[in-house]
């Protein structure tokens, strides 16, 4: 799912090129920004689904913060 996510925000940046050179017909406008909203939408719906699943996977909110701080400083 986050794959369809991210190919759809994808999809929207890659048309926001050629409606800048207004290449585009309105209808296609309107399914260019739809995909690419939805995917966005969608991929911050699952990343709070996924840090929520994983919160409560260990009842300890500072464990938890850890365990974030450890995945993300190292990037």
């Amino acid at each position: 799912m986050f794959g369809l996510s991210i190919i759809g925000i994808m999809v929207f940046h890659y048309f926001e090129h050629i409606r800048s050179a207004h290449l585009l017909l309105k209808s296609e406008q309107f399914w260019d920004y739809y995909i690419g909203s939805t995917g966005g939408d969608f991929l911050l719906f699952l990343s709070g689904m996924g840090l929520f699943y994983s919160l409560t996977k260990n009842d300890d909110i500072c464990q938890f913060y850890k365990k974030r701080l450890v995945r993300i400083l190292p990037a």
